[in-house]
């Protein structure tokens, strides 16, 4: 289960907590993290790295 995500403040300790549980039953979870910018948590996707990183696990399958 790939999940696309921000990193952010307090928030990502949470959201890698709830990862944990989802690799320990045997989904292949997989965090992507992009920087997020300035007070308004602002943030894009490098979109050839992600999709060439999605095709690497695809490949796994």
């Amino acid at each position: 289960m790939p999940e696309l995500m921000p990193v952010t403040p307090g928030w990502r300790n949470t959201r890698f907590a709830m990862a944990r549980p989802s690799r320990i039953v045997g989904h292949r979870h997989v965090l992507w993290l992009e920087p997020s910018h300035g007070a308004q948590e602002r943030w894009q996707v490098d979109i050839p790295a992600m999709l060439d990183a999605l095709r690497g696990l695809l490949a796994t399958d």
